[in-house]
């Protein structure tokens, strides 16, 4: 096996081939110590993983300290989104105004996701 091979390969082509079992990623590694039958539901496409915070944190890294910066800047927006105002609290994702702000915002990449700065 040649380690370095997956160093020029972007995160999200690794990630995909990783789900269809091509390559074994830490969490199917982990999925499979669990349960085998987990693992080829996972690798089958039976079930999605869900998104989270944390998964989200881990691609931003993953992204800047493999891929660099440049890449880091194209697919990723650190940012907390526009503050209400009244409350001098950022406004949640799920709202118009926070909808309005990342419309706005140059977007190099489709793929490129915020990732809260605090």
């Amino acid at each position: 096996m040649n380690p370095g091979k997956f160093l020029n390969i972007p995160a999200d082509e690794y990630h995909a081939a990783s789900r269809s079992g091509q390559y074994m990623s830490s969490h199917l590694l982990a999925d499979f110590r669990e349960s085998p039958e987990l693992y080829r539901r996972k690798t089958n496409g039976e079930i999605a993983e869900a998104e989270s915070p944390a998964l989200a944190q881990g691609r931003a890294a993953h992204c800047l300290i493999l891929e660099g910066h440049a890449a880091f800047e194209e697919q990723f927006l650190v940012a907390d989104g526009p503050v209400n105002p009244k409350t001098n609290e950022p406004y949640g994702k799920a709202t118009k105004a926070y909808a309005e702000w990342l419309a706005r915002r140059p977007a190099k990449s489709s793929a490129r996701r915020t990732t809260a700065s605090t």
